[in-house]
């Protein structure tokens, strides 16, 4: 994710898909859907960010929920 000096999120990449519930959590090869990516920014978005930065970042995927971002998966997927 890179974070323009307005602290506003100018460009968002999936890097890499892991599967957490996995016996080896480690990467998969997963297609992820422009709605998910979409969820993503608007969630990240709502995030106080300093500017100008590059970093790293995550969200869960849920495959049933491909437009939601904000699952929390510690509290049973709400």
């Amino acid at each position: 994710m890179t974070v323009d000096a307005a602290g506003k999120i100018s460009s968002l990449q999936v890097v890499q898909v892991r599967d957490v519930k996995g016996s080896s959590s480690g990467p998969v090869q997963v297609t992820i859907p422009a709605s998910y990516v979409t969820a993503a920014r608007a969630f990240l978005s709502k995030r106080p960010y300093k500017g100008p930065s590059q970093f790293v970042d995550y969200t869960f995927y849920d495959p049933s929920q491909p437009s939601r971002a904000d699952i929390n998966p510690q509290a049973g997927g709400q």
